[in-house]
């Protein structure tokens, strides 16, 4: 098969199954109330799901990067697709907390993990040499329309029928796609382009090649742990503000169908964020688009901020909804091709898996504090000003680490 065509089957699978599973799994700010209602549950309890996925997402990312080193693509996503299903499956059968802990905690934290950025990053670094920020921006811009789709979706199913009735389509999703993975051509998806393999052969016959990075290697040097922090930080301040979003705005006096829609909206931009900054990081340079970033990011938590005054302006709302939607996951592609850049190799999964590690970590900090905020403070303050510092600290690798700076 045409390189060319091979690269288009790359990127198409790792966009529509980053879309499915990362829609899937931030529609549980749609599934939040009525599993709480059904299981009485308070909101800082069932907040701490959401937190625990995102926690074994994360502290799973190494593993899932080590294992696309050494498996290869096909068993990794299979794993990952068999255990979503099933953990979807035990969901809807949920009766007490530990089985939601178990199924959309540890399951699908795991089965996430193994399907979502990391090894599309690694099929990225093996098929597109060129254009990478472009290519992975892309592919993450795909949760963004998974979130406007699915959470529709969902909450017409939870209408029509209940919250297990949509975890059991869900499981329905996974159980079709996981015999249509033979179909695809991985033993030349995961061979790599040829441009990938030529460099690959000049870098291992070099005697004077730079560093051949390993995940020691690479743990050893600021830019690993600057990039670590970016994902901790940062996805703390825009995933707990994206998980906390609706019950926020009905919080402070929004119905929940215009609740709903805002966040919807929001999911249906980042797409066109994270593309957006993934081509501005190839042309303008990355200093500039992480500045953009997040100074995008400063003025929406600000417009949510303002909306708890102004609850009633709907052009505040649209302005803050679309600032948030377009830099919420602006940072994940700018990382990702910035790794690749400083990283590049055999062993980038392990490598880039564990930096994202500080993104799983980071985003379940974010949402379970801000459970805890939201249920014991109660104010918009107290919520905002937290996702505020957040982002704040995880914008400054990007100024104070030199090789950060250069790339």
């Amino acid at each position: 098969m045409h390189p060319y065509v091979v690269s288009g089957v790359v990127l198409g699978f790792c966009f529509f199954l980053n879309m499915a599973a990362g829609g899937m799994n931030q529609a549980f700010s749609v599934f939040m109330s009525p599993v709480a209602d059904g299981l009485n549950l308070d909101w800082g309890t069932i907040a701490s799901v959401s937190s625990i996925t995102l926690m074994v997402s994360g502290l799973f990312a190494p593993v899932t990067g080590m294992l696309f080193d050494h498996w290869g693509p096909l068993r990794v996503y299979a794993l990952g697709a068999a255990l979503l299903g099933v953990g979807y499956f035990i969901a809807s059968g949920a009766d007490s907390l530990w089985e939601l802990y178990l199924a959309l905690g540890i399951m699908i934290g795991m089965g996430g993990s193994m399907v979502g950025g990391v090894p599309a990053s690694g099929l990225v670094n093996r098929w597109f040499v060129r254009r990478t920020g472009a290519a992975i921006g892309l592919i993450f811009s795909s949760y963004g329309i998974g979130i406007f789709l699915m959470s529709p979706a969902s909450e017409a199913i939870i209408s029509a029928f209940d919250w297990r009735v949509g975890y059991q389509v869900y499981a329905l999703f996974f159980a079709i796609l996981l015999p249509l993975l033979l179909l695809f051509p991985w033993g030349q998806i995961e061979r790599g382009h040829p441009l990938y393999r030529r460099s690959m052969s000049l870098r291992a016959a070099s005697q004077i090649d730079e560093i051949t990075w390993t995940l020691a290697t690479a743990m050893r040097t600021a830019s690993f742990w600057g990039l670590f922090s970016v994902f901790f930080f940062t996805g703390g301040a825009t995933t707990g503000l994206t998980i906390h979003m609706v019950s926020y705005l009905t919080s402070i006096g929004m119905d929940s169908a215009t609740a709903a829609w805002a966040f919807g909206f929001s999911g249906l931009l980042a797409p066109i964020g994270m593309v957006g900054f993934g081509f501005l990081s190839d042309t303008i340079g990355r200093t500039k688009t992480v500045l953009l970033s997040y100074i995008l990011t400063f003025l929406a938590i600000t417009g949510f901020y303002l909306l708890s005054h102004y609850t009633a302006s709907i052009v505040l709302l649209v302005l803050t909804i679309a600032v948030n939607g377009l830099s919420s996951g602006s940072r994940g592609p700018i990382v990702s091709s910035m790794t690749m850049n400083i990283f590049g190799g055999a062993r980038l999964g392990g490598i880039y898996g564990t930096i994202s590690l500080g993104g799983g970590l980071g985003s379940a900090f974010g949402v379970w504090m801000g459970g805890l905020l939201k249920e014991y403070v109660g104010t918009p303050e107290a919520l905002l000003g937290f996702f505020f510092v957040l982002a704040l600290i995880g914008s400054l690798p990007f100024w104070t680490i030199p090789n950060l700076k250069r790339h």
